[in-house]
């Protein structure tokens, strides 16, 4: 039989047990919850893909084959370049793919360009002109020689048109403004050169060479 010190001891090794099974009921609950926020589906790095992803939908991480401004189509599927011609006054839009490195030939003899909006739009059009690897009746590039087109882009930045682009069964809006960076970067170019270029060839080049002749 039990004595009172042995049933003491006995109930206080009980009391403590209950109280540890509490406390690890306790965390065992409110931890689980924890860890299931912290497991390693949600701590490990972010997916690279995805964040390549939103800097390719704006462009940011593709250069233009061609030169030209590029405009991406849909959820990242193509590219369209448009490309300006200072000296020949041409307008060249390109259909790539959705890393604007390939070619995508469509199946159109040409694209139409709307500048406004209803009856009231005017419209240009784009001739089809394939490229070498361009498929049978298909093309990747359209231009217009339009000069007075080209003019008006370039003369009034405010004004813009949109090609509705058909690749495939889908039909891509395009936006086209010209590019005042291009212009900008063409004037300042020639302008250095004649400044720094001429005006300098001309006082070290040809001023020192008659001190030189006359020795």
């Amino acid at each position: 039989m039990a004595t009172p010190t042995t049933r003491t001891a006995i109930d206080a090794s009980l009391m403590l047990l209950s109280i540890a099974g509490l406390l690890a009921g306790g965390i065992g609950c409110g931890g689980g919850d924890n860890l299931q926020e912290f497991d390693d589906a949600h701590i490990k790095p972010a997916d690279p893909g995805a964040h390549d992803h939103h800097h390719h939908h704006h462009g940011e991480d593709h250069d233009a084959p061609h030169g030209g401004t590029l405009v991406a189509l849909g959820e990242h599927q193509y590219h369209a370049e448009i490309a300006w011609d200072e000296k020949a006054k041409t307008i060249t839009v390109y259909v790539l793919d959705g890393e604007a490195e390939k070619a995508v030939p469509i199946d159109a003899e040409e694209i139409v360009l709307a500048i406004g909006i209803g009856k009231d739009a005017e419209t240009h059009k784009f001739t089809a002109k394939p490229q070498d690897n361009d498929a049978d009746g298909k093309s990747s590039r359209f231009v217009t020689s339009d000069k007075a087109l080209f003019d008006k882009f370039h003369d009034n930045e405010s004004t813009s048109g949109q090609i509705d682009l058909p690749i495939g069964k889908k039909t891509f809006p395009v936006v086209v403004a010209h590019d005042d960076h291009d212009h900008d970067h063409d004037e300042k170019g020639d302008h250095k050169h004649d400044e720094k270029g001429e005006h300098k060839h001309d006082e070290k080049g040809e001023h020192p060479s008659p001190k030189k002749t006359d020795k």
